[in-house]
C-alpha cells in the first residue's frame, strides 16, 4: 500500500509524469510536470477546495 510519496516508486512517478505530458499532448495542451508533494499537501488543496465550493453554494443559494 502506498500512503504517501516516499512509498511510491521512482518510476511509477516517471511513468505518471510522461502519462499526463503525452495526454495533453493528444488535446493539443503543453504540459510539464514540475514535480510531486505529499499527500498532507493535496488533503490541505482538497479540504480548501471543499470549503470554497461549500461557500459559494451558499452565496449563490435561492432565499427560502
Amino acid at each position: 500500500d502506498y500512503y504517501d510519496l516516499p512509498h511510491i516508486p521512482q518510476h511509477f512517478l516517471a511513468e505518471m509524469g510522461h502519462f499526463f505530458e503525452v495526454y495533453k499532448e493528444l488535446e493539443g495542451v503543453p504540459t510539464e510536470v514540475l514535480g510531486w508533494e505529499r499527500a498532507s499537501l493535496a488533503h490541505q488543496q482538497i479540504v480548501y477546495a471543499a470549503n470554497l465550493y461549500q461557500e459559494r453554494l451558499a452565496s449563490t443559494a435561492p432565499e427560502q
